[in-house]
């Protein structure tokens, strides 16, 4: 099933990330503007996992057993991601010096393996261990929507007050269990209750938009005098991300129309997830320094989004490129996008684009 909602959604997550990263980028000598940034687009990849909770509550796994379904999930996630782990290992080792021959082969594969070559590789294995969590609670019907908001709320709490034990032991402890368990249990919760976002009670929408105002400003203020930006997994980002997620795909769910350059980002958003940060870099090292830095970041982030977007759509005309750039996402045609029928529970089937 498809929702013209999930495309703009989709799109607008993959913008943020490069906007985010482009941002720690250009302003590395000004910390309080790159931390800005980063703040203001926090939303972006817990917006990808809830995404992907969204989409999992329109499926049916009744009868489908476990190897089959998260082999269908990794055949298209596994090897670009393994591949772009290795091209971000040797980024690393030409450019950044950061990996030595001597500690190569102790660490090369781990790294590889647990997405630790580049900052952003996380968000494959996070999702693969939601995948699996997901298929034994909706496979043994353990949990409806509802409930599965609150055993989402209660994990992730549970594993914020458990975050300083087990980094000690895990090295990156959100590695070791989904941190964003959180953003895909909303996901799923919306993909089940679409009306929820369709047509919210004006209470619920002012209340999510002052909660996530509220959550921006004490990310940026914490930040700007602790001089670092507050990890993923702290409360206040739960807060603005939650929020996010839901006023986005609210605001999404009004446009009747995809614009062409929504389609084409939605449409190759894992491969640009995948590719911008090695675009990114290349880029950085290329555009001059003498640029008013605003322009510069202007045009890093366009140059990256068109680059990487490229890398995935010349990948997926090759013959089975997808497993070397990520498999391409089906969208609607803007054409056949409509505003609902009515509300509630239901699915808006639409023509897909090949």
């Amino acid at each position: 099933m498809y929702f013209p909602e999930i495309t703009f959604a989709r799109a607008i997550a993959c913008v943020g990330v490069v906007m985010l990263h482009a941002g720690l980028a250009i302003f590395e000598s000004s910390k309080s503007i790159s931390i800005i940034i980063s703040e203001i687009f926090r939303f972006s990849t817990p917006l990808y996992v809830a995404i992907s909770g969204f989409l999992l509550s329109q499926s049916k796994i009744d009868n489908v057993n476990f190897g089959c379904f998260i082999g269908r999930k990794a055949r298209f996630l596994l090897s670009p991601f393994l591949l772009w782990g290795i091209i971000y290992l040797w980024q690393n080792a030409v450019f950044n010096y950061t990996l030595t021959l001597d500690t190569a082969l102790d660490t090369a594969f781990f790294m590889v393996l647990l997405g630790q070559t580049k900052g952003h590789l996380y968000f494959v294995p996070l999702i693969i261990q939601l995948y699996i969590i997901y298929y034994f609670i909706k496979r043994f019907n353990i949990l409806n929507s509802i409930n599965s908001m609150y055993l989402g709320i209660f994990l992730t709490f549970v594993w914020y007050l458990l975050f300083n034990q087990l980094t000690s032991i895990t090295g990156d402890a959100r590695l070791f269990f989904p941190s964003m368990i959180f953003a895909f249990a909303i996901g799923y919760y919306l993909g089940d209750n679409i009306a929820i976002f369709k047509k919210p009670k004006p209470i619920l929408l002012f209340g999510a938009s002052f909660i996530a105002v509220c959550g921006l400003i004490c990310l940026i203020s914490g930040s700007l005098m602790s001089q670092t930006i507050i990890p993923t997994w702290h409360v206040f980002s739960l807060v603005y991300g939650g929020s996010m997620i839901f006023l986005i795909l609210f605001a999404c769910s009004k446009f009747k129309k995809a614009p062409v350059i929504i389609n084409k980002i939605s449409r190759y958003s894992f491969s640009i997830y995948l590719s911008h940060y090695f675009c990114l870099d290349i880029l950085n090292l290329l555009i001059p320094n003498t640029l008013f830095v605003g322009f510069r970041y202007i045009v890093l982030v366009l140059g990256t989004l068109f680059l990487s977007y490229v890398i995935g759509f010349l990948g997926n005309l090759l013959p089975y490129g997808y497993y070397l750039v990520g498999r391409s996402a089906k969208t609607l045609l803007k054409s056949t996008i409509k505003p609902p029928a009515s509300v509630g529970r239901f699915r808006q089937v639409g023509r897909v684009k090949a």
